[in-house]
């Protein structure tokens, strides 16, 4: 640890969940950008598999919580777009975790619910689809 005043900073030869997390993001961004949303799809499921959830949540300091928030709006995008790529690639069983992931993080994401309707609907599981949209309707309604 390096330290400037009234900041905290990890040396760049350490390792850490949130670091690593975002460089996976960082990759996984790239690499649809690149147009391979294949090789983006390994990235984002070991991103998401570092989720533990909230940032720092037993520390209270004012910015902490922009952080948190921005953490998790890039966990939440990822375990979406995780969810898609598995129902795309035929793989709807795949995706219902990461989706579910999605919705835990934050109940108002309507694509994690379009995300995760697609995947039961790709398995069959028309059911539960429908189950999810009712949910998302009654949840997204303002």
């Amino acid at each position: 640890m390096r330290t400037d005043g009234p900041r905290l900073e990890l040396h760049r030869s350490l390792d850490a969940d949130v670091r690593r997390f975002g460089d996976l993001l960082d990759r996984a961004d790239a690499a649809e950008r690149a147009g391979h949303p294949r090789a983006a799809l390994p990235l984002l499921v070991e991103a998401i598999s570092l989720w533990r959830g909230d940032f720092a949540v037993d520390l209270d300091h004012e910015w902490l919580e922009l952080e948190r928030i921005h953490l998790r709006s890039r966990f939440v995008r990822a375990a979406c777009r995780a969810a898609e790529l598995f129902t795309a690639l035929g793989q709807g069983d795949r995706a219902i975790d990461p989706a579910r992931a999605a919705l835990d993080a934050d109940p108002y994401h309507g694509p994690s619910y379009r995300a995760l309707a697609a995947a039961y609907r790709s398995i069959g599981d028309h059911t539960s689809a429908r189950s999810i949209i009712e949910r998302a309707d009654s949840s997204l309604a303002l």
